[in-house]
């Protein structure tokens, strides 16, 4: 918006500070919540003498908050499969809203004694 509609640049700056902090708040929030579960994950694997070689992929506890490559993916693969998804769920964004004063016309007008 920034580039094509003349978004003022200070307030798209902010923005993008505010979506960073609320996805740095959103990790705490989730990270709290599963803590007692990602700790027993991590005894079980370290129990097992796996922590080390599983800690950070996508089958460990790190998998659950960052993208890690999967054995045997590329870095332009994974970049696709990304962006693919971003595109299709920024899609869903754009349902039309209807105001809620639209939706009960038809009863509104009979109470009222309009057409």
């Amino acid at each position: 918006m920034v580039v094509f509609k003349g978004f003022p640049k200070a307030r798209a700056a902010r923005y993008v500070v505010a979506q960073v902090f609320g996805a740095f708040l959103a990790t705490l929030v989730v990270y709290n919540q599963w803590k007692a579960l990602i700790d027993l994950s991590e005894e079980g694997l370290a129990h097992a003498g796996k922590l080390s070689s599983m800690q950070f992929t996508p089958n460990g506890p790190a998998g659950a908050f960052a993208n890690f490559l999967l054995p045997g993916q590329t870095l332009p693969r994974a970049f696709m499969n990304e962006f693919v998804n971003v595109c299709i769920l920024s899609s869903f964004r754009e349902i039309p809203r209807v105001d809620p004063l639209e939706t009960v016309h038809p009863a509104r007008y009979h109470y009222l004694g309009m057409p």
